[in-house]
């Protein structure tokens, strides 16, 4: 695995398809922002856990990967705290709490306009280059 992709995620197809903005990206921190649509709602009129899942992982990935080194998904713990209905502006902010030599646990968390919190998570992330 030492050939990895180098690409601009502001441009990557896949965010841009399911409506996921990045926002702030520095050293050791991330942030995505997404409206939620009925594209990305459940039958219940609020945001699909597997939307808001996706765009936790996607932050936590990308904050793992701001120290240069790129990094995979190996395990995640997740929390739905509170449901985002359709119309709801969402944000997923992410930060590494720890690095080791082969991972990277990160903690992610997702809340609204009025900052509060829908879901949390911890991801432990697997090194597989030492470069983009």
């Amino acid at each position: 695995m030492d050939k990895v992709m180098k690409y601009d995620i502001r441009e990557d197809p896949f965010l841009r398809k399911n409506g996921i903005y990045l926002e702030e990206d520095r050293r050791d921190y991330t942030r995505f922002t997404a409206m939620i649509t009925e594209e990305q709602a459940n039958p219940y009129g609020v945001a699909h856990g597997g939307f808001l899942y996706m765009m936790s992982d996607i932050a936590a990935g990308i904050a793992a990967d701001s120290d240069g080194r790129s990094y995979v998904t190996y395990n995640a713990s997740y929390t739905f705290i509170k449901g985002a209905p359709i119309g709801t502006r969402v944000y997923a902010e992410a930060w590494p709490v720890s690095r080791r030599h082969r991972t990277c646990v990160v903690k992610a968390e997702i809340y609204d306009d009025q900052r509060e919190l829908l879901t949390e998570g911890t991801y432990i992330m697997y090194k597989i280059s030492d470069h983009h």
